[in-house]
């Protein structure tokens, strides 16, 4: 299982006539998978162009603002090359190759006489002691790469000896929304180009995150009697390694051909993973009431709590958690005053509740805080069980005692969210399926406890003495 990306590109114009954009394609170091357009009323055309490939929008009638969106699923596989150090220079090229020999005569390198790495390490070391400088872009809708000036360099250098050199223009994916975009080099040694980044000291090599979008000193966007802005936002996913899907297809079961057979029929990887990990998280709050002593709302609500809060995010669950509290608190007394039945009084608090969460997804959206909105997303099961328990521990227990056990509960979901969100957990699970049979068998022997709980050593200390 490898690290996904997903990337959008978000277009605001006016009086738009054309927009290309070069997009990135799929080869030995990303996949590039599930694209969407959302182009309103624009035509779209891709095509193959000197560089990469090509997006086009274009609609010259249009006079109002617009939006246009281009996504994809990117999985970045990182590559190291090994260079032959027998290889000598000067070496014979194709025509079309031989093109990228050209450069300007600015530099020359005359050191490591003919061995092809000798050359290659010696001009990579000069181009990294080179200065980074800011400012220097080759189109006008990204913010300006640091390494233009080291890439330039190393060039011309590779090309003073013949060797045939490029720029490569791409973004460096990191999670969140940025627009900085990077630029690096490409050789071509032994018939293959192999990648270089004198700016971030990459010999030979290339990351996983890094998106190659086109080849040449290009600019990725350009624009007719258009005024626009352009940024990304880059999100990371747990999804099925394509590598593996094939090295197992032949396999007459594996998990992997299970999950993809699951997504065929509409079944979302993201529910694969809560399916298969509940089990864990259901154990993971037997433990912490049985051996330490914790006590919940049930056995179930600070797993289901935990496994909703890994698709909204941690804070998001405990303010949902919070709302539904403060909610069945402020009612309860009320309605008690007033006599009302058990079952018509829970149908009341959660109308409450779920008239809340829309009325504060309606704020966020008015008031531009649109994170609000991830409040609605809290699964409506969590909530109505969320608000059976604590209007019921307020009918036993009282205020007190209830409130105690609702923060003991977050500390349990908490815990639970922190095992459940690990990436190397959801890829063990995925891959071994089987482990579920480790959680039941764990699960016979904690079942068998019959030891005093962590919490209760101190109450019965005297008598352990």
């Amino acid at each position: 299982l490898l690290k996904s990306h997903r990337k959008n590109l978000n277009h605001s114009l006016h009086h738009l006539v054309l927009i290309n954009a070069f997009v990135p394609q799929s080869d030995e170091h990303q996949s590039i998978t599930a694209e969407v357009f959302d182009s309103g009323e624009f035509d779209v055309l891709i095509r193959q162009k000197d560089g990469g490939r090509y997006l086009t929008w274009s609609n010259p009638k249009s006079q109002m603002p617009q939006h246009l969106s281009y996504g994809f699923h990117f999985i970045g596989k990182a590559l190291q090359y090994r260079i032959d150090s027998t290889i000598r220079l000067p070496l014979p090229y194709p025509e079309e190759i031989a093109r990228y020999t050209e450069y300007r005569k600015t530099h020359h390198f005359s050191g490591n006489g003919w061995n092809l790495l000798k050359t290659l390490q010696g001009a990579f070391n000069r181009a990294t002691r080179l200065p980074a400088i800011s400012g220097r872009s080759s189109y006008d809708y990204f913010p300006q790469t640091d390494h233009y000036d080291q890439n330039t360099l190393f060039i011309d250098l590779l090309r003073s000896k013949g060797i045939p050199a490029r720029y490569v223009n791409g973004i460096i994916l990191e999670e969140g929304i940025s627009g900085k975009w990077q630029q690096w080099t490409e050789a071509y040694v032994n018939g293959s180009w192999i990648p270089f980044d004198p700016g971030n000291g990459i010999f030979a090599a290339i990351p996983d995150n890094y998106l190659k979008l086109c080849e040449g000193d290009l600019g990725l966007v350009e624009a007719l009697n258009v005024d626009m802005m352009v940024t990304y936002h880059a999100g990371e996913n747990l999804t099925l390694n394509p590598t593996l899907i094939a090295k197992l297809e032949h396999l007459p079961f594996n998990a992997v051909g299970a999950w993809q057979a699951f997504e065929k029929t509409g079944i979302s990887f993201d529910m694969l993973k809560i399916i298969l990990l509940l089990p864990l998280a259901a154990f993971i709050v037997a433990l912490c009431r049985n051996v330490i002593g914790i006590k919940t709302f049930g056995i179930f609500l600070p797993a289901l709590i935990a496994m909703a809060s890994i698709q909204t995010g941690f804070l998001w669950g405990i303010l949902a958690f919070v709302v539904v509290i403060v909610v069945i608190g402020g009612l309860h007394y009320p309605l008690e005053r007033w006599h009302i039945l058990q079952i018509p009084k829970m149908s009341i608090m959660l109308a409450a509740v779920v008239v809340i969460f829309l009325g504060v997804a309606m704020i966020g959206l008015q008031t531009g805080l649109t994170s609000l909105v991830y409040l609605t997303l809290f699964p409506i099961v969590v909530v109505t069980i969320t608000a059976e328990r604590f209007a019921r521990s307020l009918e036993e227990e009282g205020l007190k005692d209830t409130l105690k056990q609702a923060l003991q509960t977050l500390l349990v979901a908490g815990i639970t969210f922190l095992v459940l969100d690990s990436t190397s957990m959801e890829s063990l699970f995925l891959s071994f399926p089987e482990l579920i049979l480790v959680i039941v068998s764990l699960n016979l022997l904690l079942g068998k406890w019959i030891g005093l709980r962590i919490t209760e050593v101190s109450r019965f200390k005297w008598l352990i003495r």
